[in-house]
């Protein structure tokens, strides 16, 4: 898919819409709200690019660097998994190119099986006599 990249009267526009701050949320889900030096931001979208995300005002967010590249990690995850969900879905498989380089788990030797004379087997129903037990009862 081919990067959409927003209209400079777009990120004008937004620029003026957020008042030189950042857009960007934060973990505890205040907003980020540092004030952006002229050049210090990126102009992000809201809904990531691979996920159809359109160069839109609406989809616009202007992120500082910090915010920008911690809202691009998880994008680039997003993007992943919806792709390999794609793949699944079309049923596409790729074989991989050779096998895994790992030294693998070490072989468990054999025990030598000691030959010895089976046990005899108990009765159904054993009952125990009442003087070998030690509390008293049967």
């Amino acid at each position: 898919m081919a990067r959409k990249n927003f209209k400079r009267s777009v990120i004008v526009a937004r620029f003026k819409h957020c008042g030189g701050r950042c857009e960007g949320v934060l973990e505890n889900g205040e907003r980020c709200n540092v004030l952006l030096k002229l050049r210090r931001y990126h102009c992000d979208h809201h809904d990531p690019d691979g996920l159809t995300g359109e160069p839109i005002f609406e989809n616009a967010r202007i992120l500082c660097i910090p915010c920008h590249k911690e809202k691009t990690k998880t994008d680039v995850a997003l993007i992943a998994e919806a792709k390999r969900r794609e793949a699944d879905h079309l049923g596409a498989y790729i074989p991989p190119k050779r096998k895994i380089q790992s030294p693998g788990f070490p072989k468990r030797l054999r025990k030598l099986r000691i030959e010895l004379a089976p046990l005899p087997r108990r009765g159904i129903a054993q009952t125990r006599s009442t003087e070998t037990c030690s509390g008293g009862r049967v």
